[in-house]
């Protein structure tokens, strides 16, 4: 017999919602240990909500509320590996909830193992749940791509360069899983007035140079039909304060994103890492997404060092190009995987 067949029963799923399930051997830990995973990262608020349930298949009522009005949860029966379980109103939902929990239980559990799991205050997280389900959710069916016809200007060849450049580099996060689906950030500065960012609602591999959006640092007014970054008010700051900073890269690759949860900073104990990020990646206390005390706390975690881990949030990286930045942000995540594979449990790495 297939597993399928000899598996846990599944409760009917509402026909309009769309349903994907996987197993993960990170949900297999919490599901003998813990009863639930509360909101320890923003993204998780956001799309799956402020609980991730750890849920009995016999349990038909809880089982039937997430399959019938979406969301996400841990199914465990004795006897079988625990699934994860996500239900979202369009199949981009869905892979999106299944996305973050499968990344939300090994955050979850590591950052246990590097001295407990801090979670957001719940009201928060089931604010920004609230703002996510009316209008974030709805960002990727609504952004439509740019071309030259939709500027009141001729972009010059040294600007497209940079639009380019943005562009490529976005698809190298995604390559190099450093972000996931349209999270994260780019910016590059261009002058003393101006920087380009990346768009709201669009993936990184479908980005054109004519979508990247150019922003008055000083008014935060945008060119164009796209709205840029949410984290715009971060670059903004971040580029007129620091003069050796020309552009910047935010996002949430999965190894930091664990340090971000237990609030913990990743040590540049070797030289060369050391050299690239310009010292130990401190912490950045908690700030609501887009909002002006997250960049000033981002702003304050940044020192000597050029780069920081963001509470609940994830990582941010700056450079003097896009080339140094990229680099920067690749050697965090490997300090940070260097980091929780030296961890003593051996179901971390096993």
């Amino acid at each position: 017999m297939s597993s399928e067949q000899t598996g846990p029963k599944r409760k009917k799923a509402n026909p309009d919602m769309h349903v994907l399930r996987a197993k993960s051997r990170y949900s297999q830990l919490i599901a003998d240990t813990y009863r639930r995973i509360p909101p320890v990262l923003d993204d998780m608020a956001q799309i799956v909500g402020v609980s991730v349930p750890v849920i009995e298949v016999n349990d038909q009522r809880r089982l039937g509320k997430i399959l019938t009005e979406g969301g996400a949860c841990i199914v465990k029966k004795e006897g079988y590996d625990a699934e994860l379980l996500a239900v979202g109103a369009t199949p981009a939902h869905a892979t999106a909830a299944l996305t973050v929990l499968e990344k939300t239980c090994k955050v979850f559990w590591e950052a246990e193992q590097l001295g407990g799991a801090r979670p957001l205050n719940p009201v928060e997280a089931w604010l920004m749940h609230q703002i996510y389900q009316r209008k974030y959710s709805q960002m990727e069916s609504m952004a439509t791509h740019q071309s030259a016809e939709d500027f009141d200007r001729e972009i010059g060849d040294e600007e497209m360069l940079i639009r380019q450049e943005i562009v490529d580099a976005g698809k190298e996060m995604l390559e190099k899983n450093l972000v996931q689906g349209t999270w994260g950030n780019i910016s590059v500065q261009l002058d003393d007035q101006y920087m380009l960012v990346t768009p709201s609602g669009l993936e990184y591999d479908r980005l054109t140079p004519y979508d990247i959006v150019r922003v008055d640092m000083h008014t935060m007014e945008h060119e164009g039909n796209l709205t840029p970054t949410s984290e715009k008010i971060i670059h903004a700051e971040l580029l007129k304060s620091k003069d050796d900073v020309s552009c910047i890269i935010h996002s949430h690759p999965v190894n930091s994103s664990s340090f971000a949860a237990a609030h913990q900073p990743v040590r540049a104990d070797d030289e060369a890492s050391h050299a690239v990020l310009g010292g130990d990646v401190e912490v950045a206390k908690y700030g609501l997404p887009g909002s002006k005390k997250l960049a000033q706390n981002v702003i304050a975690a940044i020192n000597e060092n050029r780069a920081c881990i963001m509470e609940n949030h994830g990582m941010l990286v700056c450079g003097v190009s896009l080339e140094d930045t990229l680099e920067k942000c690749q050697t965090l995540e490997r300090l940070a995987q260097q980091n929780i594979e030296n961890l003593p449990i051996q179901d971390v790495t096993a």
